[in-house]
């Protein structure tokens, strides 16, 4: 039942190949980041919930399941393309202190959701809590693969801060729609595993993924006003209110038509350049308060020398054949086992890697 769930956001080769036939040769790394709470996700749905038995001995299932879609991912990229990939988990269940300054309910139920202390999800967060323990243990030993917990930053600000450092091609595998922010940065696009019918969100489609059939096709608006939009309409993964009646279609219609009388810059801006021009109603200081919290830009110019090099302390490996595959005999075997001679396909030190 666990496996299952979480296989899910293994998509197969041959959608792979279709859907990300751009990524060629001519790559010689490919950052992939993993959002944790995405694969995770199924676990908290009550029909999954109530059927699983959570109160069983601990198993090591989840810590399993989480490395092999890293294993698949990097054994799907270099089988195909011969390319090397740099695999970055994240994960918190404690809310981002630097977006609740702006917004005080930002992120309140959904990373509560996640807590220990959360008597609700109490048995699936222990075991969580055990699972990425391991799985933070064991990437350690392989290279190019890094547990981020992101303790009180935003996984938004932390997936952006690491593209940038590492500044090739980036997939993030994520369902998260505040992370589509993600696709204004240079050479980054979203992986949205849905079985058979995944698909890449980029620049180029994410305003038809994000209103759907709505009648309204804009045609001007650039997806470097995501965060405006996220601020009138509120977005619902990180628990912050928009206003009433300002959906995504039509948020975006009054912002697209604003652009084509050419009231409004049509790049990223802060919030209150848009507001003088376009919006007369009482809840200006809501809406700058919203973008303060939600913006990617914003946000990442708040992060902290401390909060920076948490991130960059994640980013350590140790090559320790003897500790890893002990590590491996003791927690991993049978039907929970590790894919570690896929983990280490393409890195430069799998001809040291002996088995």
């Amino acid at each position: 039942m666990l496996s299952k769930l979480i296989n899910i956001h293994k998509i197969k080769f041959s959608i792979l190949e279709n859907i990300l036939a751009d990524y060629n040769k001519k790559n010689k790394v490919i950052n992939i980041h993993i959002d944790l709470h995405t694969i995770l996700s199924s676990l908290y749905k009550l029909e999954n919930y109530n059927e699983t038995n959570w109160f069983k001995n601990s198993t090591v299932i989840i810590s399993s399941c989480i490395l092999n879609i890293a294993a698949h991912y990097r054994l799907f990229f270099h089988s195909r393309y011969g390319i090397s990939t740099r695999i970055f988990l994240y994960y918190t269940n404690t809310r981002p202190r630097n977006n609740t300054e702006y917004c005080p309910e930002y992120g309140y139920r959904f990373f509560d959701k996640y807590s220990i202390k959360n008597e609700k999800f109490k048995p699936v967060n222990m075991e969580v809590s055990n699972n990425l323990k391991l799985v933070k243990t064991i990437a350690e030993y392989i290279p190019d693969l890094y547990y981020i917990d992101c303790r009180n930053i935003e996984p938004l600000i932390a997936i952006g801060y690491l593209s940038i450092k590492y500044p090739q091609n980036n997939i993030v595998i994520t369902k998260d729609e505040l992370l589509y922010q993600l696709v204004n940065l240079s050479k980054t696009k979203i992986l949205k595993s849905k079985r058979d019918e995944s698909y890449i969100i980029s620049k180029d489609n994410v305003y038809e993924v994000l209103i759907g059939k709505s009648s309204y096709v804009p045609e001007h608006i650039s997806p470097e006003l995501l965060s405006v939009i996220y601020s009138f309409s509120g977005i619902k993964s990180r628990d912050v209110k928009g206003l009433k009646g300002y959906g995504y279609a039509k948020t975006i219609k009054i912002l697209d038509l604003a652009i084509k009388k050419e009231l409004i810059p049509n790049t990223h801006t802060h919030i209150k350049n848009i507001l003088d021009e376009i919006y007369t109603g009482k809840d200006k200081e809501l809406l700058i308060n919203n973008f303060k919290a939600i913006d990617l830009h914003y946000q990442s110019n708040e992060l902290t020398l401390a909060q920076k090099e948490l991130i960059n302390g994640y980013l350590t490996t140790k090559y320790n054949k003897k500790d890893l595959l002990a590590l491996n005999n003791i927690h991993y075997t049978g039907d929970n086992s590790i894919m570690l001679e896929e983990l280490y396909r393409g890195t430069d030190k799998l001809d040291t890697f002996k088995w």
